[in-house]
């Protein structure tokens, strides 16, 4: 409507319809402004407002305005303010960070509170004859707005369902991402365990290898030991014989030369009769000292078989300890060997076949099992 000056007071009922989102219904503190203008757009007056003193119910609160400029206060308006949830019949309610303005034509719940202040105040008549002598081109305006708005209608409906459609998608991917997250996870576990189950694997025939080397070179020291026992027997067999020949052969120059000197005191004495008849001061002393050797000889005999006898009975003793030490040995390899086809018994049938076969030959050279 166009406002004019007046001397007394105007009556101009004048309705808006603003709608605001309030994040907490509690705190309403929102600046608003309330501007009168000429019709050429100057403005005549403002007033500042705050929206936590309009009415917070259905039910109208009266306040006073001041409308003022440079001048002063240039009018007071009577504000009736009432408040009433958001709703409507043509589709969802939005959501709006910012609050903004609707008209009573093309908002249903707007059309229903005007309707209601028009017959409270009396206009309703007007406004119904008002509505009966609008020309065809409003009628026609009407009608495109009502198509816009079921066609604005439609358009949300179909955003509405976009972005359902959307959300579905994004649910659909993040789910199909778990499903991947959680294969590539089990994944990685069974890499790890066949990855673990191949170091064990390796560290087992590593350990086996190494133990085989182990006794193999317990074998090759002990068959190393044993042939530098043997070498070291038979040199010692060797230098005992040497012994015993050496003294048999001193036994032997000592009985020759005996032999000799008791020819030739034989051959003196023989020589001694011949040229007197008489016994010969020197005989008995002779005969004494063939005596004298004699026992000597029989001594010196006599040691050398108790020599002999005592070395061929230590000879026969280092045998005998020899013997046990090499059948200790063996028994010891045998029962290593044995240990080893137990902790091997998973193993193929030639490895098996092959450690009974070392079980039962110690010294049998057992070929190595094709891997």
């Amino acid at each position: 409507k166009t406002f004019a000056l007046a001397a007394g007071e105007v009556r101009c009922n004048y309705c808006s319809f603003l709608v605001l989102t309030l994040p907490d219904l509690e705190n309403r503190a929102h600046s608003l402004t309330m501007t009168l203008s000429a019709p050429d757009g100057d403005h005549v007056g403002v007033a500042f407002l705050e929206l936590a003193n309009f009415s917070s119910s259905d039910q109208f609160k009266v306040d006073k305005a001041e409308l003022r400029n440079q001048a002063g206060v240039v009018a007071v308006a009577d504000l009736h303010t009432a408040c009433q949830p958001r709703w409507s019949y043509d589709g969802p309610v939005q959501i709006r960070d910012d609050g903004y303005f609707v008209e009573a034509q093309k908002d249903g719940q707007a059309k229903m509170l005007h309707d209601h202040i028009c017959q409270e105040t009396g206009e309703a008549t007007q406004e119904a004859d008002a509505s009966n002598t609008q020309p065809a081109d409003q009628q026609k305006q009407e009608e495109d707005r009502k198509k816009e708005e079921e066609a604005r209608a439609q358009k949300e409906a179909e955003e509405l369902e976009r972005r359902k459609a959307e959300e579905a998608r994004k649910r659909d991917e993040d789910d199909a991402r778990k499903r991947k997250e959680a294969e590539e996870e089990k994944e990685r576990a069974r890499k790890q365990e066949e990855e673990r189950k191949r170091k064990d694997d390796e560290e087992r025939r590593k350990r086996e290898q190494e133990e085989k080397a182990e006794k193999e070179r317990q074998q090759d020291q002990s068959r190393a030991q044993n042939q530098s026992k043997m070498r070291q027997e038979s040199e010692e067999r060797k230098e005992r014989r040497r012994r015993l020949e050496e003294e048999e052969e001193e036994e032997r120059r000592r009985r020759e030369e005996f032999d000799k000197r008791k020819a030739q005191r034989r051959d003196e004495e023989e020589l001694g009769h011949d040229h007197s008849r008489s016994p010969s001061p020197s005989k008995p002393e002779l005969g004494s000292g063939r005596l004298k050797e004699r026992k000597q000889w029989e001594e010196d005999r006599e040691r050398l078989r108790r020599d002999a006898r005592r070395e061929r009975e230590r000879e026969t003793a280092e045998r005998e300890r020899r013997a046990e030490e090499r059948r200790r040995q063996v028994e010891a390899l045998t029962s290593a060997r044995l240990a080893s086809v137990d902790r091997t018994a998973d193993a193929g049938p030639a490895t098996r076949l092959a450690n009974e076969h070392r079980a039962r030959n110690p010294s049998a050279v057992v070929p190595k099992e094709d891997p």
